[in-house]
């Protein structure tokens, strides 16, 4: 059966005909917000890991998180395990792959764990102390701190590089639109359909901040004139900037004149 032309997406919410749209320079101010916080946390993620073991252990949650990523890294490891044998990989090679892997990724959190707890340890040791010369000491010590120096900074390169991707797309989905630069500027990110934004739609429009990027940064300046202010990203994936207060305000009034309607 051949597929039909599908026209539903190009439907315009009711709800958005009186939303006030956000301004440039609260977007503006979000996103420099917004990316305040990824550099921060790229550059100082060991406290950051250090304070949500902490949390954690505080909300007696560390056995249910670890049993979450336990599970998670048997699929992954068993879905390239089962993508191997499609490529007739002998078994001992898999077995071995499933043992080794393991091992690996745990390795990796583990150490990634250990350095932070211990970089954190030695911070709240000398502050409590007040010996300065002793955290110094500590981090003059080529040997010692060699193998920490590298971790960090490869940790940071990619906490930059795909924090971003993961914050964007992550906090505009679960928040509703919304990220925490955005939260404090009234903003909110809708579809102009009225759906709901799905993971995918947050992917793809935080992919289309390359687009955007892109001949001089002209994508973001589409915003001047453009009648509804929807930048290059807000076109890929069919969303438009508006004022959080304005657009809730919009959304009860119209779910409250829809429950009238049903009631007559």
């Amino acid at each position: 059966m051949k597929k039909k032309f599908d026209f539903s997406h190009y439907y315009i919410s009711p709800k958005l005909e009186n939303t006030h749209l956000g301004s440039f320079g609260r977007r503006s101010i979000a996103f420099l917000i917004d990316w305040s916080l990824i550099l921060f946390a790229a550059n100082f993620f060991e406290g950051f890991i250090f304070l949500g073991v902490i949390y954690l252990i505080y909300k007696n949650k560390w056995a249910e998180v670890g049993s979450f990523i336990k599970s998670e890294l048997i699929k992954f490891v068993n879905r390239i395990d089962q993508r191997l044998g499609k490529r007739k990989f002998s078994t001992r090679l898999r077995r071995n792959f499933i043992l080794y892997g393991q091992l690996y990724i745990y390795s990796i959190i583990g150490f990634t764990v250990f350095i932070s707890l211990t970089l954190f340890a030695v911070l709240v040791y000398s502050f409590v102390t007040k010996d300065d010369q002793f955290i110094l000491e500590f981090f003059n010590q080529e040997e010692l701190t060699t193998p920490f120096t590298i971790l960090h900074k490869v940790l940071s390169v990619v906490f930059s590089t795909f924090g971003a991707l993961f914050y964007f797309t992550l906090f505009t989905w679960k928040w509703k639109g919304q990220t925490p630069g955005k939260r404090l500027l009234g903003l909110r990110v809708v579809k102009i359909n009225g759906k709901h934004i799905k993971l995918w739609d947050s992917l793809e429009r935080v992919s289309g901040y390359a687009s955007s990027a892109s001949t001089f940064f002209l994508g973001f300046l589409q915003y001047f004139w453009e009648r509804n202010h929807m930048t290059t990203h807000d076109k890929i994936c069919e969303t438009i900037v508006v004022d959080s207060k304005s657009y809730d305000d919009e959304s009860r009034e119209f779910e409250t004149l829809k429950q009238e309607v049903v009631v007559e």
